[in-house]
């Protein structure tokens, strides 16, 4: 475990809400996961969209065509494999953080940032 130096004022603060240090580091975190897994998401379903199929139909679309490239398509396949291998790996790291939250503090805390992810 690494000691970090955190000025007064944000541990005074957090203190008001009967709130700790890790526990504010775990809602961060576990907001900023949400944030980037919903935008990962958007894009694979922009695509999913555009094409009228999901990722592993079109995987296996462009693996069946013979001599002919479709540069437009493969660089989408690209941009869709990206943002799904990310939005399953942002998903594991979040379940990981969740599973964490102590649900017990969050009925005994009058504010808490992220309630509905702590469950």
């Amino acid at each position: 475990m690494q000691d970090l130096q955190i000025d007064q004022k944000y541990t005074a603060a957090l203190k008001a809400m009967n709130y700790t240090v890790e526990q504010a580091l775990r809602d961060f975190l576990i907001l900023q996961l949400s944030g980037r897994i919903a935008a990962f998401k958007s894009e694979c379903e922009a695509f999913e969209r555009k094409y009228g199929m999901n990722f592993q139909t079109f995987e296996r679309k462009l693996a069946r065509k013979v001599n002919a490239e479709d540069f437009a398509e493969e660089d989408d396949y690209m941009a869709w494999k990206f943002a799904q291998e990310s939005r399953l790996f942002l998903q594991k790291q979040l379940g990981m953080f969740q599973k964490t939250v102590d649900t017990s503090l969050i009925q005994d805390t009058k504010f808490r940032a992220c309630p509905d992810l702590a469950g």
